[in-house]
């Protein structure tokens, strides 16, 4: 921060002089055993209802926020978006007061004068209640008697109903797709981009997940008792409560699946566009192979173009499904893979054929890939929709706006898909940004570095990182570090996982230019 005068603090307002000024004063507190930013980390991904609203996301009045300024009920607002503070406070590096400063109202420019670094989207992703809005709000009594399990789940028993489980077909070695028939009774509709949730108590506590179903864009017109089912691709997660629940449900077995919910920044508008490009890592293919099925059946679409990225062969989804439509209707097809099989496997990288679906490319979805992979220029005729684990997601927004050209409008990038058990975390769509770039776009002479190289820069006093394939010489960026010692995590070795899995702010991220060297050497 010091030793960068010339950047802008990221937010609120605040000048990087005065933002460094703040956190000099800032005392630091010894926090209770347990209540570190790790343990905080695992406590967001155990399945508890961190935010007390089971992911039900809802407009809210500032003079509701306002009524939520205790330290056992503490609301606040940053950039727009309300959280419930409340499991947060005993977790908070700063402490408990300074913390609670900012319960029960706009906490913007506080949070940013203080540390405008952190990357308070994904440090309390789980603790988001909804955004602010000026909506109608009678203040009513605190309730002090318990909640039940169906209040924690943050609906209400009329928003559910048990969906019995008809048949379940395999896909991978350990992900299936569950189909459902709803009970009597008519159901909402299923439009394109909603999600459903899903609701089960798991070691005693009330779990809720979201899922996106695959269901054929003819599903749109209703769920009823007519024959509809719900189609719910599931992959299951050693550590993911919901996912292994769902996958240890027999035929016959019920689950409580809530009524769609549309996020509201999710908007489909084929009749501005002429070109649409999909890109999908892993489970990401569950909300981005509906948005392919309907834009198959638009017209006035020139260019549909979905890429597919996935680690091996294996793990490729639906892939019989995503060739039997793509043999139909000729779309652009691109299979990317980090580890692709040996020739003669239908996916090796010798008979690759770049757009048509045979073979894979082989490597890292990159910048230089994704830009040597788009078909369409950039513009207010092409849209660009992602979805995939959070680190994809970042990734993919940072090559497709700082390389490739693309306004942040023209992107919809769906929540992260892995099972953390937290709602707030996955089926809805997060509102577009414009994350800034995860490394400089530096020139092709840059001297290149192998891993090994790199490894040989794990020390205090000589430490190399690598994010991206870029390598930073962090060394006397260490002592400055807001994080202190943690970041050694990534010293010596790639770090692109932990860089993003961590809470880093566009204003991090543009401070980490400055000590770029280099590039790794493949």
């Amino acid at each position: 921060m010091r030793d960068s005068p010339q950047l802008a603090s990221g937010g609120g307002g605040s000048s990087e002089g005065g933002a460094a000024k703040a956190a000099k004063k800032r005392r630091k507190v010894v926090l209770e055993p347990g209540h570190s930013q790790m343990d905080w980390m695992r406590r967001t991904t155990s399945g508890e209802d961190m935010s007390g609203a089971g992911g039900e996301m809802r407009r809210i009045s500032m003079a509701e926020v306002a009524d939520h300024a205790e330290e056992d009920d503490a609301w606040m607002v940053v950039s727009g978006t309300v959280y419930n503070i409340t499991k947060y406070i005993a977790y908070h590096p700063g402490g408990r007061d300074q913390l609670l400063r900012g319960a029960g109202r706009d906490a913007t420019d506080l949070f940013f004068s203080v540390h405008p670094w952190v990357n308070i989207q994904m440090m309390l992703k789980s603790c988001v209640l909804g955004i602010v809005a000026n909506v109608p709000y009678t203040p009513k009594p605190k309730a002090k008697a318990a909640a039940e399990p169906a209040a924690a789940a943050g609906a209400s028993d009329d928003d559910y109903a048990g969906w019995q489980l008809s048949h379940i077909r395999p896909v991978s070695h350990d992900t299936s797709v569950f189909c459902f028939i709803p009970p009597p009774g008519e159901f909402d509709p299923l439009p394109l981009g909603a999600h459903v949730n899903t609701r089960a108590t798991i070691a005693g506590n009330v779990v809720v997940r979201p899922y996106t179903p695959i269901n054929a864009p003819t599903s749109a017109t209703g769920l009823s008792e007519g024959g509809i089912t719900l189609e719910l691709l599931v992959k299951r997660y050693p550590d993911g409560p919901m996912s292994s629940y769902i996958h240890a449900l027999a035929e016959g077995e019920t689950l409580d699946i809530s009524r769609p919910h549309m996020p509201s920044d999710f908007a489909w508008k084929p009749r501005r566009w002429s070109a649409v490009t999909l890109f999908a890592a892993g489970t990401g293919i569950t909300p981005i192979i509906r948005v392919l099925r309907e834009a198959l059946l638009t017209d006035g679409l020139d260019s549909i173009h979905l890429v597919f990225a996935n680690s091996t062969a294996a793990d490729v989804l639906m892939a019989d499904d995503i060739l039997a439509l793509q043999a139909e209707h000729g779309f652009a097809l691109d299979f990317v893979l980090s580890t692709p099989p040996a020739s003669p496997a239908a996916l090796a990288a010798e008979s690759y054929e770049a757009g048509t679906g045979k073979g894979a490319m082989a490597g890292r979805l990159n910048a230089e890939a994704v830009a040597s992979l788009m078909r369409s220029p950039p513009g207010d005729h092409h849209h660009v929709f992602v979805c995939g684990p959070s680190s994809f997601n970042a990734s993919m927004y940072s090559y497709l706006i700082d390389v490739v050209g693309h306004a942040p409008n023209a992107l919809t990038r769906f929540a992260p898909t892995v099972d953390l058990g937290s709602a707030a975390l996955g089926g809805g769509v997060s509102t577009p940004g414009s994350p800034p770039p995860l490394y400089t776009k530096a020139s092709s002479d840059l001297p290149r570095y192998s891993m090994d190289e790199v490894a040989q820069h794990a020390s205090v006093d000589d430490a190399w990182l690598v994010i991206d394939d870029y390598v930073y010489d962090v060394t006397r960026f260490i002592a400055s570090h807001p994080g202190g010692d943690v970041i050694m995590q990534g010293a010596g070795r790639d770090s692109t996982t932990l860089f993003l899995n961590s809470f880093h702010s566009p204003y991090a991220r543009r401070l980490l230019a400055k000590f770029l060297i280099g590039r790794v050497a493949y």
